[in-house]
């Protein structure tokens, strides 16, 4: 019996989504291991993030989905910034706690237990959504309505032939009058970063 391109599809996700979860899972039990993935994936992702939302230092921070290894939480502490990282999965939360006390971090992250879709984005500068973030338009749609006047809202999507293992957002789906910029990272990654469009007086 053969199986549709969407079944291989959905089997491949759900391959990447374990295999990605063991990857955070070792990271966030050994120093070695997790700073290897920090270095060769994230660190220069979430740089290229910040050079291009032009957010200022102190900015606070929504991440949403942070997972085990709160690594874009880390990165955005260890530049200046004060932190929110949320997960709806207990056991993820717990894990990141304990990365962000070993690595003395406590001040400038909070972790959460929380939906995405639940929690309050207007005290943040910016909100920052995980690529594997369920509810995306959802989400950064009732934070674009929420969120002050020059916030930004960004999102991390899959690109070229990648694009089929993730649902893709594109800016046009919000149906919003929003400024957008498009970020592309290696490995097939890209950041979209959402304005509203501010009210000219």
């Amino acid at each position: 019996m053969r199986h549709s391109p969407a079944r291989w599809s959905n089997r491949l996700l759900a391959l990447l989504n374990v295999l990605l979860s063991w990857v955070e899972h070792l990271g966030a039990r050994s120093h070695r291991c997790g700073r290897w993935y920090r270095d060769r994936f994230y660190y220069r992702l979430v740089e290229s993030e910040l050079k291009h939302a032009s957010l200022k230092l102190g900015a606070m921070v929504l991440h949403v989905g942070c997972g085990p290894l709160p690594l874009t939480a880390l990165y955005l502490a260890e530049r200046g910034f004060r932190v929110v990282a949320i997960d709806y999965l207990p056991a993820a939360v717990q894990s990141a706690r304990q990365v962000v006390r070993r690595q003395s971090l406590d001040g400038r992250i909070t972790v959460w237990e929380a939906d995405g879709n639940n929690i309050d984005c207007s005290p943040f500068d910016a909100v920052l959504l995980s690529l594997v973030v369920g509810d995306k338009q959802k989400i950064v749609t009732r934070a674009l309505q929420k969120l002050r006047p020059g916030a930004c809202v960004l999102y991390r999507n899959y690109r070229g032939a990648l694009r089929s293992l993730y649902p893709q957002l594109t800016p046009e789906d919000l149906g919003l009058e929003c400024e957008y910029q498009r970020v592309a990272h290696a490995l097939g990654k890209e950041t979209i970063i959402v304005r509203q469009k501010l009210v000219q007086p």
